[in-house]
């Protein structure tokens, strides 16, 4: 089961480019208003870009860091692939 912050993604993911207001994401996902603003202040220290407007929600702009959600929503290849990312690797 994915956690909030991914589900989250996954959701202005899919709402292309198009904004999300925080009390959908909040019934979607059975957490509280702060709650979803606590997970999208995470996700942006993790470096994704996403854009807040009072009324309107939230709109995900671009991501400043590898993550495998991303990367799979904006693959153009249809063929099956596995990514994986990761922070840090304990060899080269």
């Amino acid at each position: 089961m994915m956690d909030h912050q991914a589900q989250i993604l996954h959701a202005l993911l899919a709402a292309d480019h198009r904004y999300v207001s925080g009390n959908e994401l909040a019934r979607q996902f059975k957490i509280s208003r702060p709650a979803v603003y606590n997970n999208i202040l995470k996700l942006e220290r993790c470096g994704h870009q996403i854009d807040t407007k009072k009324g309107l929600g939230y709109c995900y702009e671009q991501s400043g860091c590898l993550n495998s959600q991303v990367i799979n929503h904006y693959r153009t290849t249809t063929y099956p692939v596995d990514v994986q990312t990761f922070d840090t690797l304990t060899s080269t």
